[in-house]
């Protein structure tokens, strides 16, 4: 196969070709990685230095390119013969993808804010840390569309939070809670009754964290496996919380830090 076909290819055909992937934290993972460090922090540079119309604009550029990208991988899938029921945006990070852009269409709203930040940030980190594409090669669409659509995600909720227009408040946890849950009871009934494992409801996919969950709960899956994910979703999210918090007090202990030396020179002076 040429490269032009390895870019465009579905597992299945690249594996009846005996072409494999990549593992985690390889140097195509790193440079994966990399890559979107740098448009990362490109994105929150201009986002921070922006007047409110330059920024209006970036929300909305972001939120349209991030829909446009989960329609352009579908077409991709529909032309090639890939499998599109298992690949529908029906994970958490798609619904992300719909917070943007409802987020952006509406800025002032508060209950969004929350969840992007408590929600689907942290979804999206794990997800470019342990991405499920490594199953292809580095160059390839699907790989393409997994790194830049979560690192979209976390451009665009990052550059709000360090710009300040995103506060960070503890009662964020129960509202993304509640919107985990509106999130995963009809996807699982979705999964049961199409026999599917989107937002791995009915599947620990070989994922060991998940795995692991899955044995606690009785390893029969089910409601039991559901809630215990439920709880540990919930974890996550505490966790995230506090770090970011940690965060936070280190930014304003350095930023106090800065204004006594400031004074100090000014006494000398």
């Amino acid at each position: 196969m040429s490269s032009w076909e390895i870019f465009w290819s579905y597992v299945d055909t690249l594996t009846a070709h005996g072409i494999g992937g990549f593992s985690l934290f390889s140097l195509p993972h790193f440079l994966w990685l990399a890559f979107l460090f740098l448009l990362i922090i490109a994105y929150i540079f201009v986002y921070h230095r922006g007047e409110e119309k330059t920024r209006d604009n970036m929300r909305k550029v972001l939120g349209l390119f991030l829909i446009l990208f989960e329609i352009f991988k579908q077409c991709v899938m529909a032309l090639t013969g890939a499998p599109t029921n298992v690949h529908l945006p029906l994970e958490i990070c798609s619904f992300g993808e719909y917070a943007i852009i409802l987020d952006a269409m509406w800025p002032k709203n508060r209950i969004m804010k929350q969840v992007l930040l408590l929600e689907f940030l942290p979804a999206a980190v794990i997800a470019i840390m342990l991405p499920s594409a490594i199953v292809y090669p580095p160059l390839n669409i699907y790989v393409a569309h997994q790194f830049i659509m979560h690192g979209g995600i976390i451009a665009y909720v990052v550059a709000r939070y360090h710009a300040g227009e995103i506060e960070l408040k503890y009662v964020g946890i129960w509202m993304s809670a509640i919107a985990s849950l509106a999130e995963m009871v009809p996807i699982y009934f979705v999964d049961t009754t199409f026999r599917l494992n989107y937002m791995f409801l009915t599947s620990h996919a070989d994922n060991p964290v998940l795995k692991m969950l899955w044995d606690v709960s009785g390893g029969n899956g089910g409601i039991p496996y559901v809630m215990v994910l439920a709880a540990f979703v919930l974890l996550v999210m505490h966790v995230w919380y506090l770090g970011c918090v940690l965060i936070r007090k280190l930014r304003q202990k350095g930023e106090k830090g800065g204004t006594k030396h400031e004074r100090k020179d000014e006494k000398r002076i």
